[in-house]
């Protein structure tokens, strides 16, 4: 997100790959990435985890190198080299100084569209996947969230284990992530977005040299959206240490013109900072906590609300109680002038800060293209957000905190675990 939408060049490419570049003369780093458009909410059970399987398996070499000299590459001259997945894209990038662009670059399209997918070291990643998988169990924080969007997402891939099973990874093999590779690794569906002191030139150079020759032939499904799934308020007893709290349930997708209002509750509730409502009341007053937060994720057609929390298992309903008293306030009551002024300045701020280096404005400038089609500019978001007004915030709170749409999920902690 730049400030100045003069400052970025956006091209395409003949087979449909957008590019996004922004030069920034005050950094000697290069910052590049492909952002492609699948992610975990576009498999099935039977291929459950190929995306993020992906994710690893383009790290164990091309058809050009081993994967030693994948790393050798981008490393041996100071640069990194990573990548991730999320429930709608993925997306790998590299950054570097500014003299070795080529080799990020490069690396990127290598990986991309020249995997070796060698079957041995498949086998062997596919046991460090086993691990990743297991070590999200062990974690309260991650296995809860994860259950509860396979609660709130029963009958539909948004409930999805990003990382996949280990019975649905076990069938699949090279063959299997080709094929998902040949049905969504296609350059219209993909973004390259570049940040560095480079000539626009240099970077229509470099892209025309090692992503313009590949194809791009295939349409990609539409997605389906989710159906909505029944008011659920379970507990489990587990081994942790703390009991484990996530309430919230669905809110807007990420073209509503809604989701502004919501963003600026959400962090009043409880964004991260140590000033927001549930902080303040929970934590401070109180003591019940050392974390508690509230999150708003949008997807294509739906999204998440969600308020998590951990805590001594008797001090969950006592949290819970404030929780909705806090909920209960938004709905009813409506915020001044003063009060609105401060969380519209809070939340922007957050924004700028979240948005401060090239490599997260490279990222979402990327995600902008991918997304909306465009780059959002900081100071667009900024007048969206300026628009909410306390009348706004009281319906969308109605809407989204309401009791009928607030799903609860607990883990009850074993305090002599």
């Amino acid at each position: 997100m730049p400030n100045n939408k003069s400052q970025v060049q956006l091209f395409t490419l003949s087979n449909g790959l957008r590019v996004v570049h922004l030069r920034l003369k005050t950094t000697q780093l290069v910052h590049c990435g492909l952002f492609i458009k699948t992610g975990s909410r576009d498999e099935d059970e039977s291929t459950n985890g190929s995306a993020h399987f992906i994710e690893h398996a383009l790290f164990k070499g091309t058809t050009r190198r081993r994967p030693a000299q994948l790393f050798d590459l981008i490393e041996s001259v100071g640069g990194e080299l990573n990548a991730y997945t999320t429930r709608e894209n993925t997306a790998f990038y590299a950054s570097g100084l500014k003299k070795y662009v080529d080799r990020g670059i490069d690396l990127l399209a290598d990986m991309c569209f020249h995997p070796a997918l060698p079957g041995h070291e498949l086998d062997k990643e596919r046991q460090v996947i086993f691990e990743e998988i297991e070590m999200y169990e062990d974690s309260p924080d991650d296995s809860i969230y994860d259950e509860f969007f396979s609660r709130l997402f029963p009958t539909h891939p948004l409930g999805f284990n990003i990382l996949g099973t280990k019975q649905s990874l076990a069938s699949i093999g090279p063959k299997e992530l080709a094929l998902f590779m040949k049905q969504h690794y296609t350059p219209a569906h993909m973004v390259l977005g570049v940040v560095g002191n480079l000539p626009h030139g240099r970077v229509e150079q470099l892209v025309d040299k090692y992503l313009s020759t590949q194809s791009s032939n295939l349409s990609l499904a539409p997605r389906a959206c989710p159906s909505p799934a029944p008011h659920f308020q379970l507990s489990f007893n587990k081994d942790f240490q703390q009991t484990h709290c996530i309430l919230g349930g669905l809110a807007y997708h990420r073209y509503h013109p809604k989701r502004f209002a919501l963003m600026l509750l959400t962090n009043l509730l409880g964004g991260n900072n140590m000033g927001s409502r549930l902080n303040l009341s929970v934590r401070e007053k109180y003591g019940y906590c050392y974390n508690i937060n509230a999150s708003y994720q949008a997807f294509d057609d739906t999204g998440v609300f969600m308020v998590s929390f951990g805590c001594d298992e008797k001090n969950l309903q006592p949290t819970l109680n404030i929780v909705h008293k806090e909920l209960d306030k938004l709905k009813s009551k409506a915020l001044g002038p003063l009060l609105l002024a401060k969380a519209k300045r809070q939340l922007q701020g957050s924004l700028a800060i979240a948005n401060e280096s090239p490599g997260m404005q490279m990222q979402n400038m990327a995600k902008g293209i991918l997304h909306f089609n465009k780059v959002v500019l900081l100071r667009e978001l900024f007048d969206l957000i300026e628009e909410v007004s306390s009348d706004d915030l009281l319906q969308v709170a109605a809407e989204v905190f309401a009791p009928n749409n607030l799903n609860q999920l607990v883990y009850i902690g074993n305090n002599e675990a």
